[in-house]
């Protein structure tokens, strides 16, 4: 599940890595622009579930993202008008996120 965003340049920290956690950047779109995917799901009388709404399905992506995760913990995303390198573009990414309220992929543009 997403646990945190921040801006583009941030150092991680070594215990914000493999094993634990991977790390997903798409630079050049703001963090609140992806504030979304971090939403807590909440019951019904607006307590929350302790979970976040947004999954991603990483085991579901291609062999070479789940490869490259497993290698550097560590994919870029191209969206918006960023030109630099990336690994994929949002387009091809976006699918693997889910929210698990409604049971729906993401089919939204970042």
């Amino acid at each position: 599940m997403p646990v945190l965003a921040m801006s583009d340049g941030h150092v991680w920290g070594n215990l914000e890595r493999l094993p634990d956690f991977v790390i997903i950047k798409v630079p050049g779109i703001s963090t609140a622009t992806l504030d979304k995917y971090f939403d807590v799901w909440l019951n019904p009388d607006d307590t929350p579930l302790q979970r976040r709404r947004w999954r991603v399905r990483l085991a579901d992506m291609p062999a070479a993202a789940r490869q490259k995760l497993a290698t550097d913990g560590e994919l870029t995303i191209k969206a918006g008008s960023y030109s630099g390198p990336f690994d994929y573009t949002w387009t091809q990414v976006k699918s693997f996120f889910r929210n698990d309220e409604t049971g729906l992929d993401e089919t939204v543009d970042i």
